[in-house]
């Protein structure tokens, strides 16, 4: 668990990620040493593997977490994040729904929407994508990257005025941020965060 802390923490932006994500990692493999039946070390270790764009990875850990714990509503969810990384928006939708499905008032339910919005976004499907990223700003509406992707799908989907509105709620949360940095966020594909970038230039976010 503190692996999984620190983990949220680098990806926040609280702690420099080289450091925090080698702690993470020694933790987390510790903890699966330790236990190989205890799902979240496993989804420590798959924390790390997003971070590092290593996909097969992430998808292994992730799988491995289910099979530790087969009813994890939230390992299904990452597991659907993973797959939409890596370019199969199928089977993350499947793999989210899945989890919903298990625990549909999880405590991570805004995290749901945004796994969703990935892979909505990923398959091009961006009408989606802004719905579901808008659901998840209702439920935690100071998280920056639900606003990122709300606005790029918009901004893509030729909504200009409303991927403009949350660019600026965006630009509040995080003053500084630039198109820019989002080619290098999340997905594995080249071409997939230069989409995102690109939506997120539709509705003004400089960079």
């Amino acid at each position: 668990l503190r692996a999984v802390c620190l983990a949220w923490r680098a990806y926040q932006g609280w702690e420099d990620r080289g450091p925090a994500f080698a702690k993470v990692a020694e933790a987390a493999n510790r903890s699966v040493a330790c236990d190989p039946r205890e799902p979240w070390g496993h989804l420590a270790q798959g924390f790390v593997a997003m971070a590092n764009m290593r996909n097969a990875d992430a998808v292994g850990a992730f799988s491995r977490a289910i099979n530790a714990s087969p009813n994890f509503a939230y390992a299904h969810g990452l597991l659907g994040s993973a797959h939409a990384a890596g370019g199969r928006p199928e089977q993350a939708i499947e793999c989210i729904d899945h989890g919903v499905r298990l625990s549909p008032r999880d405590i991570f339910s805004d995290e749901y929407h945004l796994y969703y919005a990935f892979a909505y976004f990923q398959a091009g499907r961006y009408a989606e994508a802004a719905s579901a990223a808008l659901l998840g700003i209702q439920q935690r509406p100071d998280h920056p990257i639900l606003y990122a992707m709300a606005a790029a799908s918009c901004g893509l989907g030729g909504e200009t005025d409303k991927a403009k509105a949350l660019v600026r709620q965006l630009t509040g949360l995080v003053p500084n941020a630039l198109a820019s940095d989002f080619e290098k966020f999340f997905y594995c594909r080249q071409e997939d965060r230069s989409r995102l970038a690109s939506g997120l230039r539709s509705g003004g976010l400089p960079g």
